[in-house]
C-alpha cells in the first residue's frame, strides 16, 4: 500500500501562529535538512486573522516562503518574500538546494502574459547572489535572457565545478561559472522549440513538440 500521512498540528511552524499555504517545493541538503517553499498569498482571509490590521484574532499569520526542518521536525531557518535587488515570484514554484548549500527558487504564476520569467539564487542564510531572467520580459523557448515558468532547477556539480565550457542540457536554463547565463532550449525530437499552439486531435499525426514539460532532469 502507498504510505499514509497525517498532518501534525503541532509542528513548530505551527507552534509559532504561522501557518502555510499550497507547499509547492521540497529539497532536501546535505545535512539531511528538509527545505519547503510553500505559497503565503494562497491562504485566505480566514486563515490569518492575526496578519489583519488591526488583527481579528490572536492567530494565525502567514509562514515565510522558505522553511527549513532537521529530521526531528524542528524549524531551524525560515526567510523569503519580495526584497531590495531581485524580483520575487509571483506565484513561488519549485526549490532546489544545490551540492553548496545554495538555495535555488522559481516560478509558475498563471497571471496573462506571464509574470514568472526569472530563476533566483540565494545562500543557505537566504542571502540574494544571483537572478537569472526578469519578470515580463521571456520572447519564447529560444530567448537566450529570459526563462519562462521555470517550476524547477536541477544543478549538475561536475559541470558546475569546470571552469569555463558551456553547459548543454535539454532544459530552459543553464548556468556556468562567472554567473554568466547561457541556455540551450531543446524541441521533441530535437527540433527547435516552436510556442505555437496546436489542438489535440486523436486522428492528426504526433506533435512535433512538446506541450508544457514541467521538469526534466
Amino acid at each position: 500500500m502507498a504510505p499514509k500521512f497525517e498532518v501534525d498540528p503541532m509542528c513548530e511552524a505551527a507552534a509559532q501562529s504561522w501557518v502555510m499555504g499550497a507547499t509547492v517545493g521540497v529539497s532536501v541538503d546535505a545535512q539531511s535538512h528538509i527545505w519547503i517553499i510553500h505559497r503565503p498569498n494562497a491562504l485566505e482571509d480566514t486563515e490569518v486573522h492575526a496578519a489583519k490590521n488591526p488583527p481579528w484574532a490572536k492567530c494565525c499569520t502567514p509562514a515565510p516562503p522558505v522553511l527549513e526542518f532537521d529530521q526531528a521536525g524542528n524549524l531551524v531557518g525560515h526567510w523569503g518574500g519580495p526584497g531590495a535587488g531581485y524580483d520575487w515570484p509571483e506565484r513561488n514554484h519549485g526549490i532546489t538546494v544545490d551540492y553548496k548549500g545554495n538555495v535555488w527558487i522559481g516560478g509558475a504564476d498563471q497571471l496573462t502574459p506571464p509574470h514568472d520569467d526569472m530563476l533566483l539564487k540565494f545562500t543557505h542564510e537566504g542571502k540574494f547572489l544571483m537572478q537569472i531572467g526578469k519578470p515580463l520580459q521571456s520572447k519564447g523557448s529560444d530567448d537566450t535572457q529570459n526563462l519562462r515558468l521555470p517550476a524547477k532547477t536541477f544543478i549538475d556539480p561536475k559541470r558546475m565545478k569546470s571552469t569555463w565550457p558551456m553547459l548543454r542540457q535539454p532544459s530552459r536554463d543553464c548556468v556556468r561559472r562567472g554567473y554568466r547565463q547561457v541556455q540551450t532550449a531543446l524541441g521533441a525530437y530535437g527540433h527547435k522549440p516552436d510556442d505555437t499552439i496546436v489542438p489535440y486531435k486523436p486522428s492528426d499525426p504526433p506533435p512535433q513538440q512538446f506541450s508544457q514539460p514541467g521538469c526534466t532532469a
